[in-house]
């Protein structure tokens, strides 16, 4: 078995690994089992670019302790806004700035792909292949909507993660 570091985002300026490594400078049994981990995992949900950057950010938070592991980005993507259940009204609105058309999308699997490896990750995942209900309840389901019916407080449109539509059968966003 390989033992995988959390998937790491960096949202802020804190750097999270770089804390618990810390920590385990000073643990007696770190050296005994490998610091605990033999991969370190990174997540990219925005700028292909981040990919890369998310990769060195890593090596260079490991080289630091004088530790090199492999990096792996094993989840990446963009949920998209142009198709359901994306919210297809939202081309003007400051709430699409991190979602993707389904062409950006590809793009975006492409650019990330080839930053990453770039850099130097060893392995480098898609997230995911069938939507699930994103971040919404599961079995959130609705039919397509214009954004005309949505009120305030009400799920009418959901975040699609994946390479492939749901089927007809599953639990969300089933009515594309």
């Amino acid at each position: 078995a390989q033992i995988m570091f959390g998937g790491l985002l960096y949202p802020s300026q804190d750097n999270w690994l770089a804390r618990v490594l810390a920590i385990y400078q000073d643990d007696p049994f770190a050296d005994d089992h490998n610091w605990y981990m033999d991969v370190v995992a990174v997540h990219n949900y925005s700028y292909p670019w981040r990919s890369a950057w998310l990769t060195l950010y890593v090596q260079q938070t490991l080289s630091a302790y004088d530790l090199d592991r492999p990096v792996w980005l094993n989840e990446r993507g963009a949920p998209v806004w142009d198709d359901y259940p994306g919210p297809t009204w939202a081309a003007e609105l400051p709430d699409r700035q991190l979602r993707a058309t389904n062409q950006q999308l590809a793009y975006f699997f492409i650019q990330s792909t080839a930053y990453a490896w770039a850099q130097g990750a060893d392995k480098v995942f898609y997230h995911q292949l069938y939507d699930d209900c994103g971040n919404q309840p599961a079995g959130t389901d609705f039919p397509p909507s214009d954004g005309e019916i949505c009120k305030p407080g009400d799920i009418c449109f959901g975040d699609a993660f994946g390479l492939y539509r749901n089927q007809s059968s599953a639990l969300c966003f089933a009515q594309h």
